[in-house]
């Protein structure tokens, strides 16, 4: 844990959580696991690793991976999304939070259908993801989507405090990668959660080598009313 003299929020009303290496654990993403779930693994973690190198735009990797998910019906993407392998404690950390009053948000660029299953599944009542299109039988439809970057988090972030009636520096914001970089710039406090050393030197707190989402808590609570 490190704590660094970036600046310091008031009392936090809004938690924005990253999704992929943050809420799912270290080395997994969304991307990845359902590549591995529907066969083409290979192709998934070469286009995590450009996107990681920054050698293509989220938009690009999403057009490529729903073209690959073409056909394939909201059941079946629901079913693959049960094995994702995600860190412990993340309800509780929601449910704490929103004891405390503050609302709990997932912001990612991954695709809507792993954020709204992920939403669901741990309580999480706000969500920005990649849009993919599906048709009226639901099944993905391999084009038409609205996919995010990292900057899009912030215009989530600016539309979730005019509706709430709140600060930047009002939102907690956790995340792990370099995607998060541009909403822990603008939030009033940060957590890297098993961060890259770009986002280390930003975060007000690094965690590392942490499984269990809990562990947040303790660094946070300075931020709560109690």
């Amino acid at each position: 844990m490190r704590r660094s003299g970036v600046k310091r929020a008031t009392t936090i009303r809004l938690a924005v959580f990253d999704l992929d290496g943050t809420l799912t654990r270290s080395g997994t993403s969304v991307l990845r696991h359902i590549g591995h779930e529907f066969g083409f693994a290979s192709t998934a973690e070469r286009l995590a690793a450009l996107h990681s190198e920054r050698a293509m735009t989220n938009a690009q990797v999403s057009r490529t991976a729903a073209g690959l998910l073409q056909g394939r019906n909201r059941g079946e993407l629901g079913q693959a999304l049960r094995s994702l392998p995600m860190v412990e404690g993340i309800r509780d950390t929601v449910t704490f939070l929103n004891s405390q009053r503050v609302r709990c948000a997932l912001a990612t660029i991954t695709f809507d259908f792993a954020a709204q299953y992920v939403a669901h599944s741990f309580g999480f009542e706000r969500v920005s993801a990649t849009t993919l299109e599906w048709s009226p039988d639901d099944r993905v439809t391999g084009k038409g989507m609205v996919a995010l970057e990292a900057q899009h988090k912030c215009c989530f972030i600016e539309g979730q405090c005019a509706e709430l009636g709140i600060s930047s520096q009002q939102v907690l914001v956790v995340g792990d990668a370099y995607t998060d970089v541009p909403a822990m710039r603008m939030a009033g406090w940060s957590v890297g959660f098993n961060p890259t050393p770009e986002v280390d030197d930003l975060a007000s707190v690094s965690l590392y080598d942490s499984t269990d989402l809990r562990d947040v808590v303790p660094y946070i609570r300075h931020l709560l009313d109690e």
